[in-house]
């Protein structure tokens, strides 16, 4: 998907069955899900051995790894997120954020996803672990951790790790529907308003979030295993394993096990 640019998507026979969901009388979240799903294997395939795909994820697993640890500070610090002097939930996120970015910077963006891979796993962080914190204005350090250990056991890794792989989905097919969603917009066309706009988006969040439950228990026993495999550090090259994996497993139940 890399190399696709801003604009209408062409009138290809690759594109086809997403401008036959759009022009569909009954034009459902599933169905287009499944039909971009399908138009962008060859791109899906290729993110397997993605390393900044795969580094997004395993920030993940370092920062919550960390946590179970008596040296969460100190682990965090070596690979470089800047704990110091962090006075709140927010500060936090914005000190990960800017690691991730940087570290991005170096290993190279390959593609669009790797951006919407970034973007995925800081709206993760925000959303779960700073939720987990008492207060994102005033967090403190140890709160932080106590968040974060609090998602170190195999259910609770395995809940983090599917909201990180709905949110990336969900981005990955915005990506291309907000290329053609405003030409159906309109009266007697797929999408009448805008307030169907939101209304759709919410059924691709949803369908999205459904489509990553086949990841849940799976991730979180990989996580366990590696953890104590690693006593907490885990390996990137571990993660871009299981990233492999986890792409062809979500994939394939986003279009419908037809990958």
């Amino acid at each position: 998907m890399g190399h696709i640019r801003l604009g209408r998507l062409p009138k290809t026979h690759k594109w086809r069955e997403v401008f036959k969901a759009f022009e569909s009388d009954n034009l459902t979240a599933e169905t287009l899900a499944q039909a971009i799903s399908k138009s962008t294997q060859k791109e899906f395939d290729s993110l397997k051995g993605d390393r900044s795909i795969s580094f997004c994820y395993w920030v993940l697993t370092t920062i919550v790894s960390a946590a179970n640890t008596d040296s969460f500070t100190d682990r965090l610090e070596s690979v470089g997120i800047k704990t110091k002097d962090v006075k709140s939930g927010l500060e936090f996120v914005k000190n990960v954020a800017h690691f991730i970015s940087e570290s991005l910077s170096d290993i190279g963006r390959n593609n669009a996803f790797s951006n919407i891979a970034e973007l995925s796993v800081n709206e993760t962080i925000a959303n779960v672990i700073i939720e987990k914190s008492t207060s994102l204005f005033g967090t403190t350090i140890d709160d932080i951790q106590l968040a974060c250990k609090s998602l170190s056991t195999q259910k609770q890794f395995g809940l983090l790790s599917r909201r990180f792989f709905s949110n990336f989905l969900k981005r990955s097919i915005q990506f291309v529907a907000d290329k053609e969603l405003s030409n159906y917009l309109g009266k007697s066309k797929a999408i009448e308003t805008s307030s169907d706009i939101l209304s759709f988006q919410k059924s691709l969040s949803l369908y999205c979030y459904q489509s990553s439950k086949i990841i849940e228990e799976f991730s979180g026993g990989w996580f366990s295993k590696e953890a104590w495999k690693t006593k907490n550090k885990i390996p990137l090259d571990s993660a871009k394993g299981f990233m492999a994996y986890a792409l062809k497993k979500v994939n394939m139940e986003l279009s419908g096990g037809q990958a």
